[in-house]
C-alpha cells in the first residue's frame, strides 16, 4: 500500500514540474500594426488583464512576457477571445489592463476583471469587475460602487450610468431608458450596440461572447477494485468490480488546469474475512459511489488528444451488507491519462486521512461519449 502511494506521490510531483510546459494555446499578439502568431499561456482572465506570457512555437523553452504597456493585444485562435490593451480608472487612479473585447464598432466595449485588493463588495456580489467604454480615442470606465454610511447604511453609487448618458447625449433615438440600465453583460452589450447603429447605421458591430461556455466531456467507465487493510492479516482476499458514469467539468474562463470531476457508480465488492486464522466469512458489499474531486490537467485540455491529470477530492458512499447500510465520505487521490476518447485511471479511496485507514484502491477505464 505504501508502494502505491509513492507511485502516485512520485507521478505527482514528476508531473507538476513539467505541467507549465503544456499550459499553451495557439495566440496572436498585436503589436503596431503587426500581428504576431505563437502560443499564448492560457490564465483566468484576472491574470490575462496584468500580463501574457508569449511563445514563438510550443515547443520554446523560454517565454518572453508582456504587459498592457508593450502591445496593443492579444487572442486565443481556438476560442476566438480577443484582449486590448485599454485605460482604466480603478481606485481613483489611472492603469493600462488588458480587457476583454465584447462589442466593436462605432464604439468598443471591454470587460475587466478587478483584483481582489481592488474589490470592495458589500452585498453586490457583481461589483468584481468593471467595463471600459471606447469612444472615438477616449476611455471611460463604467462601474458602480458601494460605500458605508451613517446607522450601518450601505450607499450605491451607479457611476456607469452618468457615463453612459454623457456618452451617448449625441444620439437623440436612442430609445433606451439608461436610468434603469442593469450592470451586466448582456444589458451593457445591448445599449452599446443601439448607440452604434444609431451614430453609424452603415458599420456593423461585432458582438463577441460575453461569456465562455463550460465544457463538459462525459462518459462510461468501468473499473476493478481491492479492499485494503494496512498491518492487518484479516482480509485474505478481495476483489470488486464497478461500472458507473462520469463527467468532467471544464470552465476555459476561470482556469483551463483546474477543473471538476463528478460522478455515479456501482461496486460489487467481494473479500474473505478470517477469525485468528481459523474461520473464514465470504462477505459481500455493494456500493453506490458519488466522486466529487477537483482535477489538474497536465496539458490543455481542449487542444491536446493525450491529457495526463490529478484528482483529490471526496467520494461518498452508500454501502450494505448483511450488517445493515452506511453513509461513508471517503477521501480520494488518484492520476490518470485521457487519450482521444480514452480514459484510463487508478485511484484510493482511504476512510480517513491516516495511512493506516482502510482504503479501496481503483483502477478504471473509461470511454468519453462527448
Amino acid at each position: 500500500m505504501y508502494k502505491l502511494y509513492l507511485i502516485l506521490l512520485t507521478f505527482i510531483a514528476c508531473s507538476t514540474c513539467y505541467a507549465q510546459k503544456f499550459n499553451y494555446e495557439p495566440g496572436y499578439l498585436l503589436q503596431k500594426s503587426d500581428t504576431i502568431h505563437g502560443y499564448i499561456k492560457s490564465a483566468p482572465n484576472v491574470e490575462l488583464s496584468q500580463s501574457v506570457e508569449f511563445k514563438p512555437n510550443a515547443d520554446s523553452g523560454s517565454f518572453t512576457t508582456y504587459y498592457p504597456d508593450d502591445i496593443d493585444g492579444f487572442g486565443f485562435t481556438e476560442s476566438r477571445i480577443h484582449f486590448y490593451s485599454v485605460e482604466a480608472e480603478i481606485k481613483n487612479s489611472t492603469t493600462h489592463r488588458f480587457a476583454k473585447l465584447l462589442v466593436s464598432g462605432y464604439s468598443s466595449l471591454y470587460k475587466l476583471p478587478l483584483k481582489e485588493s481592488e474589490q470592495f463588495i458589500i452585498l453586490k456580489r457583481d461589483n468584481k469587475h468593471i467595463y471600459v467604454l471606447k469612444k472615438e480615442d477616449r476611455y471611460m470606465t463604467l462601474g458602480q460602487y458601494e460605500s458605508w454610511a451613517e446607522n450601518n447604511k450601505v450607499n450605491y453609487f451607479r457611476q456607469y450610468i452618468g457615463i453612459l448618458n454623457f456618452a451617448f447625449s449625441d444620439c437623440e433615438n436612442l430609445n433606451e431608458n439608461l436610468d434603469r440600465l442593469a450592470f451586466n453583460d448582456k444589458s451593457i452589450m445591448r445599449v452599446v450596440e443601439k448607440y452604434n447603429a444609431c451614430k453609424a447605421p452603415e458599420q456593423t458591430s461585432m458582438v463577441y461572447d460575453s461569456k465562455v461556455k463550460p465544457i463538459t466531456k462525459h462518459g462510461l467507465e468501468a473499473g476493478y477494485a481491492i479492499l485494503v487493510i494496512p498491518n492487518s492479516s484479516a482480509i485474505m482476499k478481495s476483489e470488486g468490480y464497478s461500472l458507473g458514469y462520469f463527467w468532467d467539468i471544464i470552465k476555459p474562463d476561470v482556469s483551463r488546469r483546474i477543473s471538476s470531476r463528478l460522478g455515479i457508480n456501482y461496486l460489487y465488492l467481494q473479500y474473505d474475512y478470517t477469525y485468528f486464522g481459523q474461520s473464514y466469512e465470504n462477505n459481500t458489499i455493494h456500493f453506490v459511489r458519488f466522486p466529487l474531486l477537483g482535477q489538474i490537467n497536465l496539458k490543455d485540455p481542449i487542444i491536446s488528444n493525450s491529457i495526463p491529470f490529478l484528482q483529490i477530492g471526496l467520494t461518498g458512499q452508500f454501502s450494505t451488507d448483511q450488517h445493515g447500510i452506511d453513509i461513508i465520505p471517503y477521501v480520494t487521490i488518484g492520476a490518470g491519462l485521457y487519450h482521444q476518447k480514452m480514459k484510463f485511471s487508478a485511484s484510493i479511496d482511504n476512510y480517513g486521512f491516516g495511512f493506516r485507514d482502510s482504503k479501496i484502491v481503483n483502477f478504471t477505464v473509461g470511454y468519453r461519449l462527448k
